[in-house]
């Protein structure tokens, strides 16, 4: 009786009307999501469902829940109400998109031996301007390959100035370059061989084999490199042809897994060799 008393038709009409305006709402959201904000493969590792999470949480259920507990037909001050519930789904909305928006991947970079996914504050705290990161690439998000001294007294002096301005190195972007025949040789020489990676690791060999169904074993074209995403350690798969992230493996890299394995440069790469007799270090200097 009371709750037949509590969801009176007009109160479940004027919930289904906030519900459908702010479904509209929500899908215009999840299209610039899943389609730029954070496109594949960095939709699972950089906060794409999180961010999804949350524009539902503000649009979705904040608003329409507030019009339901206090919608009451011929309420005195109802307009006043509903002018009160809107502004705070406003302000609650657009304080999510600014976070969702804020933290998207906008580059990545290759700095010393990894890949790292950089979010767009991150790039505006270091002063870079956003509008300046097609230079890069075309890709969604570009790549640039980070110009670390390889002579340590200058790779120190590059650290403790790293430190002293509180800016990790993979955001110093004098030292930013796009990916081309001039460095892609550094990164090469940090490519993973999976097969030898993975020869006692049965679970992630399977996830391996099935990626490389995927597209036919057409992967002589593919290098694998570690992935420092925002919330774990991953395998990057870069294709030379364009220097495009196509996927990110659930595979925990060698740094994590303190296995030393050998590294294979394509053949199909103009001036690689084959396999060069280096070795990943089993543990890597963290680039601040």
């Amino acid at each position: 009786m009371l709750l037949s008393r509590f969801f009176t038709r007009d109160k479940i009409y004027a919930f289904l009307i906030h519900l459908g305006i702010s479904l509209v709402i929500f899908f215009v959201l999840l299209y610039l999501i899943v389609l730029h904000w954070y496109p594949v493969p960095l939709f699972h590792t950089d906060g794409g469902w999180e961010g999804i999470r949350l524009i539902a949480a503000v649009d979705i259920v904040l608003g329409p829940l507030l019009t339901l507990i206090v919608y009451r037909k011929n309420k005195p001050h109802i307009k006043l109400d509903m002018s009160l519930i809107a502004a705070i789904q406003f302000g609650a909305l657009v304080s999510g998109i600014w976070v969702v928006y804020g933290e998207h991947p906008v580059l990545i970079t290759f700095t010393g031996d990894r890949l790292h996914p950089i979010p767009a504050y991150q790039v505006i705290e270091a002063g870079i301007d956003l509008d300046t990161l097609d230079q890069y690439g075309t890709n969604n998000p570009p790549i640039a390959f980070v110009d670390v001294p390889e002579d340590l007294t200058a790779y120190s002096e590059l650290v403790q100035k790293s430190r002293r301005e509180r800016r990790p190195i993979y955001l110093v972007g004098e030292l930013f370059q796009p990916i081309s025949e001039k460095n892609i040789d550094r990164i090469l020489k940090h490519a993973i061989d999976m097969d030898s990676y993975l020869a006692d690791r049965p679970e992630d060999r399977k996830i391996f084999d099935d990626f490389l169904r995927q597209y036919n074993d057409d992967t002589k074209h593919f290098i694998y490199l570690e992935l420092r995403s925002r919330f774990q350690w991953l395998v990057g798969v870069l294709d030379l042809r364009n220097y495009h992230l196509i996927e990110v493996l659930d595979i925990l890299p060698p740094s994590m897994t303190q296995k030393v394995i050998k590294i294979k440069i394509p053949k199909s790469q103009p001036g690689s060799g084959g396999e060069v007799s280096a070795q990943t270090p089993v543990e890597k200097p963290q680039l601040e």
